[in-house]
């Protein structure tokens, strides 16, 4: 397929307006901009060294240099972007999105898909974001993917969560559906979550709001809150740091069964009610209420647990 080239300058910068179309942007070695394919040329126009592009018809293919500003509004379709050390900021995509290799990625808050006479019905985007230095995500429609990145701070999503590898922190609002979390070197900072929810090797502390499904946590830091879990709880190797917030007192919830795996060296007090018993170590006994303590009991915890409980 035949390509227009188009000169880059010495801070490249592309923005993207009003397109239809499949979108797929990659990185090349080159110090200029080629669109294929070359018809597409008609839609492009120049503001100072910044290449624009507005509405374009059809799938597109843009090959940018290293470095590159992308910035893409308003597009109707999917979107692929691969670039190296550019920023990616988009905002108002109606399609799937995938980032990869950006120092920078910004998503913002979709206004003009809010708007009832969309004529497009309702959006759909599922992200997956790879290889990225920060994300700033105010909301995702769809499913989110993020592995490997700096940091992240993202609002709410509507699907599913999945995260891996985030060196710093990483903070995320409501998730529609199920969450997945493993490998994040700072804070842990999540809003309710829909169905369930799997976090392990979490270094820093570790927050979530109300989990609607079954919760599994495995090698965390301190857990400084844990809303109510509607399913089962798992807790392994469990730091319970006593600093719940205020609305909390100190207290979980959990409708199923919950097996506590603490450190050997804990040091507290857990109040239980448990509708299956309680057992396991320094404790036994059938339903109703125990309190059992280890090490010198200075963090304080309450559990009401509909089945059985066992520490370990």
């Amino acid at each position: 397929m035949q390509a227009e080239l188009f000169s880059a300058g010495a801070a490249p910068s592309v923005t993207i307006t009003g397109c239809q179309g499949a979108l797929d942007i990659q990185v090349w070695d080159e110090p200029r901009f080629a669109i294929e394919p070359a018809d597409a040329a008609a839609a492009v126009s120049r503001e100072g060294e910044a290449l624009v592009i507005h509405a374009a018809r059809g799938d597109l293919r843009l090959r940018v240099p290293a470095a590159t500003a992308i910035a893409v509004e308003n597009h109707r379709g999917d979107l692929r972007v691969a670039t190296v050390d550019g920023s990616v900021r988009l905002r108002d995509i109606d399609g799937g999105v995938s980032v990869s290799g950006a120092a920078a990625l910004v998503i913002e808050r979709d206004e003009l898909l809010r708007r009832p006479r969309w004529p497009f019905g309702r959006p759909r985007r599922d992200v997956a974001a790879r290889d990225i230095g920060t994300a700033e995500i105010a909301e995702v429609h769809g499913s989110l993917a993020i592995t490997s990145a700096q940091r992240a701070a993202v609002g709410a999503v509507g699907g599913s969560l999945a995260a891996r590898a985030i060196a710093g922190d990483l903070r995320v609002g409501d998730i529609g559906g199920s969450c997945e979390v493993g490998q994040v070197g700072g804070a842990l900072e999540l809003g309710c979550v829909g169905g369930s929810c799997a976090l392990a090797g979490v270094s820093g502390s570790v927050s979530t709001g109300e989990i609607g499904g079954s919760a599994d946590l495995r090698d965390t830091g301190a857990i400084a809150s844990l809303g109510s879990v509607g399913g089962s709880l798992t807790l392994t190797d469990a730091r319970l740091a006593g600093d719940f917030a205020p609305d909390q007192a100190g207290q979980i919830t959990v409708g199923g069964s919950a097996r506590i795996e603490l450190p050997d060296a804990a040091n507290l007090t857990i109040d239980a009610i448990a509708g299956g018993g309680v057992r396991g170590r320094g404790a036994s006994g059938g339903p109703g209420a125990r309190r059992v303590v280890y090490g010198d009991g200075s963090a304080q915890i309450r559990l009401i647990v509909g089945g059985s409980l066992t520490l370990v």
